[in-house]
């Protein structure tokens, strides 16, 4: 059984600044919002464990999160087989950051975007139109065993079920470091990236391969709340 800390490993400020800079990134990067959860991982683990000192690890596998009760609306990320049962695997996976017995999504406040290329049903497997409501952008860090729940069992916003599989992490992270772009883009995020209470730069300057001088610029979103 996974050790759990009594207190979570990143502060409310901690985590929104950590998801402004991989987001501000990301956007620059053209990942888009519903092919980042690797990258957010990776470089949410790399920064925590460079500027918090802390264990983190990046896990893939299967997840869910209820956004709406009312409409039975949720996020999920899982292949339906033809009998009715749910599986993970490269293709439908879902990443994330494990760190001192709790589980850290930093793709959260992204929620809103990803549902356009998600898969959704509701909680009966029947398909139908999804309502238009607005996902607020909230942090999600829970103790992993708060985000064991059983599928039929997320009965509030915020409840998840996310399941880990060793398979799919080690192949998914293996191709992720394939990726030569990627160990650049960490080095930015290091360069970058100032650990709270220290102030944040507002942008970076950096060089591309041509000779080329760009600036990217911090997004600042203001989280509203947590999962």
């Amino acid at each position: 059984m996974m050790k759990k800390s009594k207190n979570p490993p990143l502060s409310f400020a901690a985590y929104q600044r950590l998801h402004n800079v991989i987001h501000s990134l990301s956007e620059y990067f053209a990942h888009g919002a519903g092919r980042s959860c690797v990258f957010f991982s990776i470089t949410g683990a790399a920064l925590m464990h460079k500027h918090y000192q802390l264990d983190a690890k990046v896990v893939c596998g299967g997840g869910a999160v209820m956004l709406d009760k009312e409409n039975d609306l949720a996020l999920s990320w899982f292949v339906k087989q033809r009998d009715g049962t749910i599986s993970t695997g490269v293709e439908a996976f879902h990443a994330w950051i494990t760190c001192d017995g709790w589980l850290i999504d930093l793709t959260a406040p992204n929620y809103h975007e990803v549902l356009a290329g998600a898969k959704l049903q509701n909680s009966s497997n029947d398909r139908k139109e999804i309502p238009a409501i607005k996902v607020p952008r909230m942090m999600l860090q829970k103790p992993v065993s708060e985000t064991e729940l059983e599928l039929d069992k997320l009965r509030k916003a915020g409840d998840c079920a996310f399941y880990s599989d060793p398979e799919v992490t080690s192949s998914i992270i293996d191709n992720a470091f394939e990726q030569v772009q990627l160990g650049d883009v960490v080095q930015i995020a290091y360069d970058w990236h100032r650990p709270v209470p220290h102030k944040m730069p507002p942008s970076i300057t950096i060089g591309d391969n041509y000779g080329e001088i760009k600036t990217i610029h911090l997004i600042k979103r203001e989280l509203v709340g947590k999962w």
